[in-house]
C-alpha cells in the first residue's frame, strides 16, 4: 500500500478529530520535503528500521549509528536545511508505519488517541518549523517526538513514558546521608528487580494537560497500560518535578507529587544537575520569581511507584 493511500485509509477508520489531522499533516510534510532527491538518499525506511530494533531497554536520547552517520551527512551537505530535510523524511516513514501499527497494538489501545494527539501536533510543526528546530542532536523535543513516532515511547497525556526503563539503583546506594542511602537500600530491596519501569517524562506537546484533572487521567491511563503489560513493575520518574519543595502552597505544580506520595511511592534525593535549575524554572512565573528570591532551590528527586500501589489508587478513590 502507498504512503498516501495508507494514511488516507487510516484516517477514516478511526477518531475523525485526531486521524484526519495527521492525514492532513502527512500530506503537508510530504509535500515541504525538499529536494525530493532525500526521500531516497538516506534509506529513510532502513533508517527508521533500526531505530525500531534499539534494544527495548534503550533511552529515547539513544539514535542509532546510522542515523547519526546521516544526520552528519546531511549537515555537511545541506547544513540546517538538509538536516531538518532528513529529520521530515524520518518522520513521515516513522509515522505511516505506526499509523498501520496502532490498530493492532491492543497493549496500546489506551493511550492511541494520545499517538495521533502528539502525531498531528509535531508533524504540523515540522512542515514550517525553522530548520535549526529540527536537529534532534540539540533538540529534545525532536528527540522525544521521533521516540514517539517509532512507539518506543509512549505519550499518556500528561507524560511521556518510557515502558523498559531501570531505576539507578547505584545512586540510591550512594547518594546522600547514612540515613538516606539507608533508605534507599530498602527502596531497592522492596523493588527488585528494579526493571521494567515506566519512566516518565514531562513532553512539551502535552504541556496544557499539566493540570490535577489531566494528571488523574494520566494515572488511569497508566494504570490500564501497567494491567495489560504484567511484566512492568510500576512507574518511576527522576527531576526537579518530585521535589517536595513543590508541595507548597506557592507552587502549583505540587499536585504531581500528591497523589503518589499519599498511595505508597517513594522519593529520594538524588544528585541534581548543572541543568536543573534552569530545567525547574522553565515556563514558570512563580518558580523563577521564588528561585530569584532564594525561597526556592530546585532539586532532584526520584520517584519509585510500584503497580501494587498504583493499582490500589486506580480501584479506590483514583476512580
Amino acid at each position: 500500500m502507498g504512503l498516501r493511500h495508507s494514511v488516507l485509509a487510516h484516517a477514516v477508520k478511526q477518531a475523525p478529530d485526531h486521524r484526519a489531522i495527521v492525514g492532513t499533516r502527512l500530506r503537508q510534510l510530504d509535500a515541504a520535503i525538499s529536494p525530493r532527491r532525500t526521500l531516497e538518499a538516506y534509506e529513510c525506511e532502513a533508517l527508521v528500521d533500526a531505530w525500531c530494533s534499539l534494544p527495548a531497554e534503550a533511552s529515547y536520547v539513544t539514535r542509532p549509528p546510522a542515523v547519526d552517520a546521516a544526520l552528519d551527512e546531511a549537515q555537511r551537505e545541506g547544513g540546517g536545511e538538509g538536516v531538518a530535510c532528513l529529520v521530515r523524511c524520518l518522520m513521515l516513514h516513522a509515522a505511516s508505519r505506526s499509523l498501520d501499527a496502532l490498530p493492532s497494538r491492543d497493549d496500546l489501545a489506551p493511550i492511541r488517541h494520545h499517538f495521533e494527539r502528539a502525531f498531528a501536533s509535531m508533524l504540523g510543526d515540522a512542515v514550517a518549523a525553522e530548520p535549526r528546530s529540527l536537529d534532534p542532536r540539540t533538540r529534545d523535543l525532536i528527540q522525544k517526538d521521533l521516540a514517539v513516532l517509532v512507539l518506543r515511547a509512549w505519550p499518556t497525556g500528561t507524560m511521556l513514558v518510557e515502558p523498559r526503563s531501570a531505576f539507578p539503583r547505584r545512586e540510591l546506594l550512594s547518594t546522600g546521608s547514612l540515613r538516606q542511602r539507608m533508605s534507599g537500600v530498602t527502596t531497592v530491596l522492596c523493588n527488585w528487580p528494579n526493571k521494567p519501569y515506566y519512566q516518565q517524562h514531562l513532553y512539551d506537546r502535552f504541556l496544557s494537560r499539566v493540570t490535577p484533572q489531566g494528571w488523574r487521567e494520566c494515572l488511569h491511563c497508566t494504570a490500564d497500560l501497567l494491567d495489560r503489560d504484567r511484566a512492568a513493575r510500576g512507574v518511576m520518574g527522576g527531576g526537579w518535578l518530585w521535589d517536595p519543595a513543590l508541595s507548597s502552597n506557592q507552587f502549583k505544580i505540587g499536585f504531581l507529587r500528591s497523589i503518589p506520595a499519599r498511595f505508597g511511592a517513594s522519593f529520594h534525593a538524588i544528585r541534581s544537575s548543572a541543568n536543573t535549575p534552569e530545567n525547574a524554572t522553565a515556563g514558570s512565573l512563580e518558580r523563577t520569581e521564588a528561585f530569584a528570591r532564594g525561597s526556592y532551590e530546585p532539586r532532584d528527586f526520584l520517584m519509585i511507584w510500584s503497580r501494587s500501589d498504583i493499582e490500589r489508587w486506580a480501584r479506590g478513590v483514583g476512580r
